[in-house]
């Protein structure tokens, strides 16, 4: 069970997983009157008095033509103050009104109707329409190469939409929540797509700064000028001495000397690292995924001394269940690559080098394989690789980073012997992120002998994924604020969840 704090500390209890949340429920027709957020998604409760204008440090870059993809926590936090999902997701899992503020669902579950609120407008004023919904979600597929989580939609008259899904959902699909599924119009020449949310883009400065400015008639528990500072080549510690108001982050040495001036709340647990080898034993030799990791499931107090031995941020065991373990219904399609399957080269465990944690977590595998000291259940998968690297005379195992796009190309073709990688805790459509999963691991066919559609289960992803630790950030204050609310992802957002006058 994962918790949140707020002032005055104390526990809150939060779903452990959304995965059940993605079915759950019989609602047939539209929300309910909408009420306050529960206590347990505030991370700073509403006041009536806090700063019209506020500063955000940010520990990653912020790109545009990421706006429907964040790929990192802070593009992910920018893009939710900016663009809107049909509905969207609390931390505690309940799906409420977003873009649109009432729904319903056919008899069979597949096809939903959304009425889209009358007071939905863009940046520039002009009315947001369920054309400009159908519209995005194409150039989502067509341009970003984007898999959605529905199946097509139909526009019904200027503010109704009819959704298809794959298959049956007898509550309302939280999946719509995706940022996939934001409204953002065609790109304008400031770089920025327009959308719907509560907050515009009124400057992108050279310096990284990015100035938010309140849109609507909302209420007053907001900022009405939000500034994001971009400091992902400095030092957080200098964001903390010019006092912004929040700074989200992992890095121990700047929560250290947040402790000396600023408060710090946790967020939830929303990072799992996991060790795939997919030649850690001769994978390639025979179908099937056996001696992959075979039955080296490493131990609760394995996992808890990895975690602690390890990672200098906060850290836990990794614990189930997790979303790869949900796929019953799921299909995958899996496609040899037109490159030849490629052999590990049996001297490297590798990782994305911009990944603190994972650097930390595979360096101390390496450690524990050269001296031997492996724990119970990891042998299985590291004396393989020790074995390996020794056939081909390599001394020792060694831990390396590799920059993104190198990693990714790595991962996709099986050139090195194993991969420390960092994967979401909480999901709203498992079957979407096992077949990105799937396609980021394009040597999988081959090591099967298997090509086509299959059902995800045959996978046999445990044999294939062993989850090592589990990761979190913290929030850092440094200035009071009107509000800090969660979603179901772990973001902070700036405002109340009765920011637009109803």
């Amino acid at each position: 069970m994962m918790s949140l704090w707020r002032r005055p500390v104390h526990a809150r209890p939060l779903a452990a997983s959304l995965v059940v949340l993605v079915t759950a429920g019989c609602a047939t027709s539209g929300p309910p009157p909408q009420e306050p957020l529960p206590d347990a998604c505030d991370l700073l409760p509403h006041t009536a008095e806090g700063p019209d204008r506020v500063s955000v440090a940010l520990a990653e870059g912020v790109d545009p033509g990421h706006a429907l993809a964040p790929r990192n926590a802070s593009e992910r936090m920018v893009f939710a103050h900016l663009y809107e999902t049909l509905v969207r997701v609390d931390c505690e899992g309940r799906v409420l009104p977003g873009l649109a503020e009432s729904w319903s669902a056919a008899e069979d579950g597949r096809q939903w109707t959304f009425t889209l609120r009358e007071d939905a407008y863009f940046w520039d004023g002009s009315r947001a329409t369920a054309f400009d919904v159908e519209e995005s979600w194409q150039r989502a597929r067509e341009i970003s190469g984007i898999e959605l989580p529905v199946l097509s939609a139909r526009v019904l008259s200027e503010r109704g939409l009819s959704v298809t899904f794959n298959s049956p959902h007898l509550g309302m699909p939280a999946a719509l929540a995706d940022p996939a599924l934001a409204l953002a119009g065609p790109v304008t020449s400031s770089g920025w797509p327009p959308g719907t949310g509560p907050y515009r883009i009124v400057e992108a400065g050279q310096e990284g700064i990015l100035r938010l400015q309140a849109t609507g008639s909302g209420s007053e528990l907001r900022p009405q000028i939000i500034e994001f500072r971009v400091a992902a080549d400095t030092d957080l510690r200098d964001q903390l001495d010019q006092n912004v108001h929040l700074l989200v982050t992992g890095d121990p040495s700047v929560l250290e000397y947040a402790e000396l001036r600023s408060d710090s709340l946790p967020l939830p647990w929303l990072r799992t690292l996991v060790l795939v080898a997919p030649g850690g034993n001769g994978l390639p030799e025979s179908p099937g995924l056996t001696g992959a990791i075979g039955e080296g499931v490493l131990s609760a107090s394995t996992r808890e001394a990895l975690a602690r031995d390890a990672v200098r941020g906060e850290a836990r065991g990794a614990d189930g269940p997790f979303w790869w373990q949900e796929v019953a219904g799921c299909e995958v399609s899996l496609a040899t690559e037109p490159r030849a399957f490629v052999p590990p080269r049996g001297d490297r465990i590798v990782y994305p080098e911009v990944d603190r944690e994972a650097g930390e977590v595979a360096e101390r595998l390496v450690a524990l394989a050269d001296t031997r000291g492996l724990p119970p259940g990891a042998g299985t998968v590291i004396s393989p690789l020790m074995r390996r690297a020794a056939g081909e005379g390599v001394a020792r195992l060694q831990a390396a980073g590799l920059p993104r796009e190198e990693f990714e190309q790595a991962l996709r073709f099986d050139q090195k012997v194993a991969f420390v990688l960092s994967l979401p805790r909480r999901v709203l459509d498992p079957c979407r992120q096992i077949r990105a999963l799937v396609e980021r691991l394009g040597w999988l066919a081959t090591a099967l002998g298997v090509e086509g559609p299959l059902p995800a289960a045959e996978l046999e992803l445990d044999r294939l994924l062993m989850p090592l630790v589990a990761l979190r950030r913290r929030a850092v204050f440094g200035r009071q604020l009107f509000s800090v609310r969660i979603e179901w992802d772990g973001t902070p957002l700036l405002f109340a969840s009765e920011w637009r006058a109803r």
